[in-house]
Order: C-alpha cells, then structure tokens, then sequence
C-alpha cells in the first residue's frame, strides 16, 4: 500500500533560467516559498506564487489545500515525476470557493486557481476543480482537436480521486455517470458527423458541461473493458503510465500507444476509433 511519509516546508532559492521559467518564478537570489511531499515512490516540490491580497492564514489554508489534494492525487493517479508551480489568484467573484482553474504543461509545470481568499479548508477540499486540473497534469496536452477528450479525461479521473478521498461512494458516482453521460445523448445523436466532430461544434456552442461529462464516457467505458478484459483499473494505467511515458511522450498519439502498450491490447485506440471514425449516435451502442 502507498505511504505519504511526510512533509516538510522550506525555502528553496530560484536559479538563472529561460525567460518562462524567470516570467513564472522571480530573478535570482530571491526566496521562493515552497513545499515537499515526500513519499515512498520520491519527493514532488510544490513552489507557491500569490496574487492577490492574502493573509498569512489564508495563504496557510490555501497551501494545506493544496497539500492534501496532492496527497489525493498521489493515492489514485500515481507520483508525478516533476514539480509542480502553484498559483493562487484572487478571485472578484466570492460565491463559490474556487471559481476557476486552468494549467500549463511546458517547461514548467504550472497550475493555477482563481480562489476566494475567505474560503475555509473544507469547503475547499470538496470542490472539484483541484482534482479536475491535477489530473490534465497526469499526460500531456491532448492538442486542440482532441480537447474534447482531455477534457473528459480530467472530468472522469477527478471524480475517481473524490471517491478515494470518500467525498463519493462508488454508488454515488455511478449513479452520477450514468445520470450525467445520459443527459449528454440528445446532444450527440448524428447519424453522419463523428461523435468528436460534434464535440468541436459543441465547443463553439458554448456546451462545456455537455462536451466535458460526453467525453469522459470514453474513460468510464474504457474503466469497465479493463476491469472485464484485464482485471485493472484505468487508474492503474495512469499510475504505470507515470513511470514509464509522462516525461517521454510529447502529444496524444504517443498517449495512446503508451496505453496499450501498458495494458498490451489495443484497447484505447480501438475504442477512440468508435468516437472519431463512425457516427456519433452509434456511440451508444456501448452504453445500452
């Protein structure tokens, strides 16, 4: 079983680098404040950056939120084999906890969250955006075309990390991938255009939430191949994945064979040709 070890705070002294990295960070010899999570499989550093007016408190709580979602993460999807930017954000709009976040994965590894400063840690902790942008960080950029899909791969990992932080129970997020993926169907019911193609048309719409939950139908169905065909979960993917291919494949055809090769079936990319080779409507078929 994983063992989180411990963590230990520090402060670690930014080196000269590319004009990103110096953009991202500070210049030299300056102290940037910073976290390491140490565990049985490594040690992962977390550098804080805040922007905004934040107290010493509520930078605290921000960054144990942080902490314990990286802990989560780690539990389901594995130890990720670099080290993370954070960014918190001030946000203007104070109704909800976190009201939006997004990453970068280039040079830097970088996430980011638009937060309220008053937020306490629980209502942080069960807000779903963390859990939703730690998992894009676990492959590299699908690319534009496929971001019907990236999307959905961080829709369905998040939830997958909730219910391993006991936020769902394995009823709970049935019920709801059955209830959100259904609603998805009348929005992908051509009998001509593919179901990604449709994806992108949904894009432009404006439907995020129909494209989002539409997509991670793919993983749920490819959750329940693997758990028939190999006895695994794709969690367990994702977890072999950190190991052998995060730092060596550069866009999502490497993703893909790196998936199959990890399960060696050619499941993923015989199950991606349903959604991108024949009409969107006989998606379904899988699902009925």
């Amino acid at each position: 079983m994983k063992q989180l070890i411990f963590i230990l705070p520090f402060l670690l002294f930014a080196c000269a680098g590319s004009e990103e990295q110096e953009a991202s960070t500070t210049t030299n010899d300056t102290e940037i404040d910073s976290d390491s999570l140490i565990t049985e499989d490594g040690v992962s550093e977390f550098l804080w950056n805040f922007e905004g007016e934040f107290t010493e408190t509520q930078q605290d709580t921000l960054k144990a939120w942080q902490l314990e979602m990286q802990k989560a993460v780690y539990y389901t999807l594995g130890d990720y084999p670099f080290d993370i930017n954070v960014f918190f954000h001030e946000s203007t709009r104070k109704t909800s906890s976190v009201s939006f976040g997004h990453t970068t994965r280039k040079e830097l590894v970088e996430v980011h969250y638009y937060v309220n400063p008053n937020a306490s840690l629980d209502a942080l902790m069960g807000d779903w955006t963390s859990p939703h942008e730690l998992s894009h960080l676990s492959a590299p950029f699908f690319g534009k075309s496929r971001k019907w899909l990236g999307e959905g791969y961080a829709t369905y990992l998040s939830r997958r990390i909730m219910v391993d932080m006991g936020i769902f129970t394995e009823e709970e997020f049935e019920e709801m991938y059955s209830r959100k993926i259904n609603d998805t169907r009348e929005f992908y019911t051509d009998t001509e255009k593919s179901f990604s193609e449709v994806s992108a048309n949904l894009f432009e719409e404006y439907h995020y939430g129909t494209v989002y939950w539409g997509g991670a139908g793919y993983f749920y169905i490819a959750d329940q191949l693997l758990q028939e065909k190999h006895d695994m979960r794709f969690t367990e993917v994702v977890q072999k994945y950190q190991t052998c291919c995060r730092l060596e494949d550069k866009n999502f055809g490497d993703i893909l064979t790196s998936w199959d090769s990890i399960i060696d079936d050619t499941l993923f990319s015989d199950l991606l040709a349903k959604y991108e080779d024949g009409p969107a409507v006989k998606v379904w078929d899988l699902f009925d």
